[in-house]
């Protein structure tokens, strides 16, 4: 994990919680840049004092030796205020510290990111990730589906200032294979032997029937898998992990179903967890 140092300049809204406030750094061109959000995605206390010092978290694109590109589109969403989320900074902005008892750090994948904004139906949250040590089988996609859900949680409390509540001692996995995952005929987990420990929809069901909107077609599942899956499905290790171990299932598992599933690329040597809970 990457945290771009940032001044917090002002407390734009006082009036709920939580609060927001404005931000600002100078990038390596000189331009300064202001960022509006909650005052938790740029500092760990609801402190109102200004100006102090806080962080952005960002993914480092690129290392560019003197200075590095780093994007704020991940794992927080922010952007400044000209819609931008990439820039290009010296290397004494950016902290790097791996995540307290991570066993994972977050992989950008811009075309990942374009795709979704094109398909605005889609319920799933996808993310990405490395390991930061050798894969390990069911224990790595264990910490990765973790990873994903702390990430989630970090979200929801930057939203609401109150995070997700989950309990790992619950999590159940089973071996699926990535044919029956990319498999687009396939609507629940709940057919033939492989898959009758699974719970939920199938990717495809979840990805083409969401419970408002449109949905999306088989042409667009492909094109959205082969970001995500290059080199196809014979180097993919796939589970499906248990629904009733977190809150974030609660709204999906009251109806419309819920899917949790993570893929370890081996070609790639990278993480792709997908999860989706969502209601009418």
């Amino acid at each position: 994990m990457a945290e771009l140092i940032v001044d917090i300049t002002g407390i734009t809204d006082n009036g709920g919680y939580p609060l927001w406030a404005k931000a600002e750094f100078t990038d390596r061109f000189g331009q300064v840049h202001k960022l509006y959000d909650k005052l938790p995605v740029f500092a760990a206390d609801d402190d109102m004092t200004v100006p102090r010092k806080g962080t952005a978290r960002c993914f480092i694109a690129e290392d560019c030796g003197e200075y590095l590109i780093v994007e704020l589109s991940h794992p927080d969403y922010i952007e400044d205020e000209n819609g931008d989320s990439r820039f290009e900074v010296d290397k004494n902005l950016v902290r790097v510290s791996a995540e307290k008892g991570a066993a994972m750090s977050p992989v950008a994948l811009p075309a990942l990111d374009k795709l979704l904004n094109e398909f605005d139906d889609c319920v799933i949250d996808y993310h990405i990730m490395r390991g930061m040590e050798p894969h390990r089988g069911e224990k790595s996609h264990r910490d990765a589906v973790l990873f994903a859900m702390k990430r989630e949680s970090a979200q929801c409390r930057a939203d609401i200032g109150e995070g997700i509540a989950y309990d790992s001692s619950l999590m159940r996995g089973v071996k699926i294979s990535a044919q029956m995952l990319l498999c687009s005929t396939v609507r629940t987990w709940g057919h033939g032997s492989e898959a009758e420990n699974c719970i939920g929809k199938s990717y495809w069901c979840a990805f083409s029937e969401p419970p408002y909107g449109r949905g999306l077609r088989r042409k667009d599942f492909d094109r959205l898998n082969k970001v995500l899956f290059p080199m196809g499905a014979d180097v993919l290790e796939v589970y499906s992990w248990s629904t009733d171990w977190s809150e974030y299932f609660d709204v999906g598992n009251e109806w419309w179903c819920c899917i949790c599933i993570s893929v370890y690329d081996r070609a790639a040597d990278r993480y792709v967890v997908m999860m989706a809970s969502a209601t009418d």
